[in-house]
């Protein structure tokens, strides 16, 4: 709210990403919130489209570690990844 940072989560369940914009709605921050249903290990982005990235309880679950950072690299190469 206070950055102005734009912000796009990406999640595989469905009914998470619902509550997520039900509550960011909630919060008045759906102009700067955006959330994508997919898979952070083929994340539906293009390279190099973030300026910094950061998991949450997701990298944990990988089936694939180094694939999974290989991934996160490629939607943010160099820069900031905090998990």
């Amino acid at each position: 709210r206070f950055s102005k940072t734009s912000i796009t989560g990406l999640n595989n369940n469905a009914y998470q990403i619902k509550r997520a914009r039900e509550l960011t709605c909630d919060t008045g921050l759906e102009k700067t919130c955006n959330f994508v249903e997919g898979d952070f290990m083929k994340m539906p982005f293009p390279d190099n489209s973030f300026d910094a990235t950061y998991a949450i309880e997701s990298t944990c679950h990988a089936p694939d570690a180094h694939a999974c950072y290989k991934e996160i690299f490629r939607v943010k190469p160099g820069g900031w990844f905090v998990a």
